[in-house]
């Protein structure tokens, strides 16, 4: 009897392993089932956000978006589609869409750094500036010695918003001084003007017209370095004829003062031809690719005559991808610095009944001031390197084997849109100044380009 209890307990006992078992290898199927599934939709959204990141690339907007609509249908808790699609949707006047996504994120994690840069984004696009400012600074704020990009945007940012333009003046003066300490091609210290231009007349040898654009930039830069190095030169043949002429018997005070004179002048005259010999290495260049083979012969006598070699200069200029960047860089921070000179005040002037126009200084004044002609300086410059971007999509720069046909089409839907941006804001600078025809020469380029001039070209 004993026996036969103790077979039936362990039948049971083994019946209730079985099922245990059986129970518990059905819930691992179960589970391995849901993690396959899941993994299966997150595998199934990556695949949307590449052909979504296509799209965009390709400048389909509509399809990119839907694309990461679906996307995120597909695994709902991934953040950073959730934050391209929040960027696309800005960038396409959805902008309070965007924002929302961009909400979900910081709600679980307040301190998500792309968050935030990318709703600063939304934040800018919807016209709410000085907020999308309060979220970039969050987003720069463990960067304590910012970067020449933080720095441009914080300063646009300001710009924007029409808010701490002082503050926004020296933040990009910084960042422009932080890139022209940089090396470009051979040289180093290069003034962010010099560079750019030369980069955009480089790059121009490339294109069928590009030549047109840079060549009357180029042509004033040369004369303003020509007449100051001439000036530098006049100055330091008088400080060498003074001492020539001085007697004799002076004392070793005046022989030290005359020496730091003479070695002054001497540095002062070597620091001006600096940029005019890049300036002059360009121009000869594309002279010689016209046929103008006279003309660019003086330009490298010139070169001689401030003691430098005209091939060793050439060999010492940046190579395409180069000049490429430095048009990038300068179309950059010669924007935003050209449109935070259009925000400050303009420097308040008084007219005598002679007619001659002086300038109001008030000395206890902590405000900086802008001008047309400073602004208008740089915002020439930008928008001919946002220009020749454009026109190098289209020449042998661009065009080369390791650049994918795509990359291609997305640069020439971004570049114009920067484009429309720049000459927006130098319109901006030319109303204000009251040029209703340079204004009007540049509405009619940005409709060209098959944009509107209205406040959503920032």
């Amino acid at each position: 009897m004993f026996s036969l209890i103790c077979n039936r307990l362990r039948r049971k006992s083994c019946a209730m392993f079985r099922l245990a078992w059986i129970r518990r290898s059905l819930g691992l199927c179960c589970l391995a089932l849901v993690v396959a599934s899941v993994g299966c939709r997150q595998d199934s959204a990556q695949w949307k956000v590449a052909a979504g990141n296509n799209a965009a690339a390709a400048g389909n907007s509509e399809e990119a978006i839907e694309l990461f609509q679906e996307a995120l249908r597909m695994d709902p808790d991934s953040d950073s589609i959730k934050l391209r699609l929040a960027y696309l949707l800005a960038a396409n006047d959805q902008g309070d869409l965007g924002l929302t996504l961009c909400n979900e994120v910081l709600e679980s994690d307040p301190r998500d750094k792309y968050a935030l840069r990318v709703r600063s984004e939304c934040l800018q696009y919807l016209g709410r500036f000085q907020e999308a400012l309060v979220d970039y600074q969050k987003f720069a704020a463990d960067k304590i010695d910012k970067g020449t990009r933080e720095l441009n945007a914080l300063a646009y940012y300001r710009a924007l918003a029409g808010y701490e333009l002082d503050k926004a003046y020296r933040q990009i003066d910084t960042a422009i001084g932080k890139y022209e300490s940089r090396h470009w091609g051979g040289f180093s210290n290069v003034p962010i003007e010099v560079s750019s231009v030369v980069s955009a007349a480089l790059v121009s040898r490339h294109t069928d017209e590009g030549h047109h654009l840079v060549m009357d930039l180029l042509g004033d830069m040369i004369h303003l370095e020509q007449q100051r190095w001439l000036l530098g030169k006049t100055r330091l043949d008088s400080v060498i004829d003074a001492q020539e002429d001085s007697d004799d018997d002076i004392n070793e005070v005046q022989v030290d003062r005359q020496q730091v004179e003479l070695n002054q002048a001497a540095k002062q005259s070597e620091s001006l031809a600096g940029n005019l010999m890049i300036l002059l290495a360009a121009r000869s260049l594309i002279l010689e690719d016209q046929g103008q083979f006279e003309l660019a012969d003086l330009d490298r006598l010139w070169l001689k005559r401030i003691n430098y070699q005209p091939e060793e200069l050439y060999n010492r200029l940046p190579g395409d991808n180069e000049c490429l960047a430095a048009l990038l860089e300068s179309q950059n921070y010669l924007d935003t610095r050209g449109f935070v000179l259009t925000q400050l005040p303009w420097q308040p002037t008084w007219t005598h009944p002679s007619g001659k126009v002086t300038r109001m200084f008030d000395r206890k004044s902590l405000v900086s001031y802008g001008s047309y002609a400073r602004a208008l300086h740089d915002l020439d410059i930008a928008v001919t390197s946002a220009e020749m971007r454009l026109l190098a999509l289209n020449s042998d720069v661009f065009n080369r084997m390791e650049r994918p046909v795509d990359a291609i089409r997305h640069y020439k839907v971004s570049e114009t849109k920067v484009l429309a941006v720049l000459l927006s804001h130098r319109r901006e600078a030319h109303l204000k100044a009251g040029q209703s025809e340079a204004a009007e020469r540049d509405l009619l380029r940005i409709q060209e380009l098959g944009f509107e001039a209205d406040s959503n070209l920032f």
